[in-house]
């Protein structure tokens, strides 16, 4: 099997990202940086940018064996997750309708609109958030203003023939508002439910710098969160910095012991939503906080494992592989 995902990363990896970061490791040559690269691949299953972020080049064995990887964490999700019921987690309109009563904010698919639906849906909003409807990491999501009827008309003209969804913008509530206005500081929480018996396993808190998202892969912090107290307890970290971060870097507003509000409501939450499809296993929630309480953003089936493992500072392998234990005997 890593042999089959050698060739897909062949053809799919970014080649500048790989030459720069090669570029970055002392005392080995370039060939021996690219051999290494391609055996972990076919031992680990680590992807180019694993092998990177992980820093494999400077890892023992034991250490490498702990990584959750690409090709490890794929067929974890194979194995966790039924494929037939993962549509309404690959299509955001999909999964607006499934997740309704988890979701407070309004929402509109476009594909699915006239210009007078959508000059009617946002008559009482100033600016919206425009999402691809199967995007990922927050690719392709920007804030649009709609406060006068041209901006409005020239919005819904841009993005009338493609598919997207459009959303009230979430006003967070003012704790997390204080830790990064730009961006909705959203909770990720990784449940496992086997046997209709859902869990917690993780919860990251993650954070924008100066951006409309606060998606890892797009810069921000992420900080893990205890589950049972609903408190950061460790500093945040960004993917590709090895800086420690107590406090965010712009607003100064500290990270390192912040409490989640409403942290019961946020269990509450994603443990019910867990059950709403139960053939799907294991779950990625966004979770978004306002002055009310808590409201699902989205959910991914394969959720991000750099964000999980980098911001615990750990492994996670074994981990999983206990979950699978526990999925094959049960």
């Amino acid at each position: 099997m890593n042999l089959v995902y050698l060739f897909y990363f062949i053809l799919k990896s970014d080649y500048s990202y790989i030459n720069k970061e090669t570029k970055k490791v002392k005392n080995k040559s370039v060939f021996l940086v690219l051999l290494n690269m391609i055996f972990s691949t076919l031992k680990y299953g680590s992807s180019f940018e694993d092998y990177f972020i992980y820093e494999f080049y400077n890892k023992s064995k034991v250490d490498k064996e702990s990584v959750v990887t690409t090709g490890y964490a794929r067929r974890f999700f194979k194995q966790m997750n039924n494929t037939k019921y993962l549509e309404p987690f690959r299509d955001k309109g999909l999964f607006e309708k499934k997740f309704k009563s988890f979701i407070k904010r309004d929402t509109i698919i476009i594909n699915n609109a006239t210009e007078l639906d959508f000059i009617q849906w946002v008559a009482n909003k100033s600016e919206v958030i425009v999402k691809p409807i199967d995007g990922v990491q927050g690719k392709g999501i920007y804030k649009a203003k709609v406060d006068t009827s041209q901006k409005v008309k020239k919005l819904f003209s841009k993005i009338k023939h493609k598919r997207y969804i459009v959303e009230e913008v979430i006003q967070q509530h003012p704790r997390l508002n204080e830790l990064n206005p730009s961006s909705i500081n959203s909770l990720r929480v990784i449940t496992i439910n086997i046997n209709n018996d859902p869990k917690i396993m993780a919860v990251i808190l993650r954070i924008g710098v100066g951006e409309v998202v606060d998606n890892f892969s797009e810069g921000g912090l992420a900080a893990p969160v205890d589950i049972e107290k609903g408190i950061v307890y460790k500093e945040a970290i960004t993917k590709t910095s090895k800086l420690n971060y107590k406090q965010h870097p712009v607003t100064k507003t500290h990270i390192l012991g912040f409490q989640i509000p409403f942290w019961k409501e946020v269990k509450d939450c994603v443990l019910s939503a867990s059950q709403k499809i139960p053939e799907v296993k294991t779950v990625g929630w966004y979770i978004a906080i306002s002055k009310s309480g808590p409201e699902i953003i989205e959910g991914n089936d394969n959720w991000n494992k750099n964000v999980y493992q980098l911001s615990h500072k750990l492994g996670k392998k074994k981990e999983l592989e206990s979950i699978l234990k526990e999925n094959k005997v049960k």
